[in-house]
């Protein structure tokens, strides 16, 4: 081998280091073995649920709480719930090897939302899961009842939520930025979102 044919040499990543990269954003798996566990999941083997999935709520609790501000009990209800529907659409073959860690994350911070009637946040998928959960649009008219309801709040609770929903800024993060305690300011966000669902209802109705 020259000189020249050195130079021309790429530096690449080797095999090992760059599989292990992968399996770290898919809860440590190769995409062999999530392959064959997923197929043994779909035929009743819960391998792949109980020992593989379940270890990982505690890291999806803790990254809600740190990051969104979640109460212990939110986050642990939150994860549980995304374990669940993951496990579903395993099964329903709806998704595949690419990014479970950060899809597992996003589904428990999409479902959670919508469970407690926000309809705000929406599942930013990767392009390495090809998977879109269905969605629960909003008629026309409930947006403009939405849009009237948070317009009814001060403004306090209208740059506070529209900071936490539409920019996903923690509450840590809004705490930072207005020199308030995380504490203080999920207190304030869960008054905001009271009262924004009672002005919600009103208009319902």
């Amino acid at each position: 081998m020259t000189f020249r044919s050195i130079r021309k040499l790429k530096p690449t990543t080797p095999p090992a280091v760059a599989d292990d990269a992968r399996a770290a954003k898919n809860f440590g798996l190769s995409e062999a073995r999530f392959v064959r566990l997923a197929e043994e999941l779909r035929e009743g083997n819960p391998l792949l649920f109980e020992t593989i999935f379940i270890a990982q709520v505690d890291f999806c609790k803790n990254t809600l709480q740190k990051t969104d501000g979640y109460t212990p009990e939110e986050a642990h209800e939150a994860s549980m719930d995304a374990l669940l529907y993951l496990r579903k659409l395993i099964i329903n073959n709806k998704i595949t090897y690419g990014n479970l860690r950060h899809l597992y994350i996003r589904i428990a911070r999409q479902r959670y939302a919508r469970k407690r009637g926000k309809h705000l946040r929406t599942v930013d998928m990767t392009p390495e899961t090809h998977d879109r959960p269905e969605d629960v649009p909003f008629e026309a008219t409930e947006y403009e009842q939405l849009k009237a309801a948070l317009s009814r709040l001060g403004e306090g609770c209208q740059r506070l939520l529209k900071s936490y929903y539409f920019l996903n800024n923690s509450c840590a993060a809004i705490a930072e930025l207005t020199g308030n305690k995380a504490a203080a300011i999920r207190k304030q966000k869960s008054r905001c979102v009271t009262r924004l669902r009672a002005y919600f209802v009103q208009l319902s109705n």
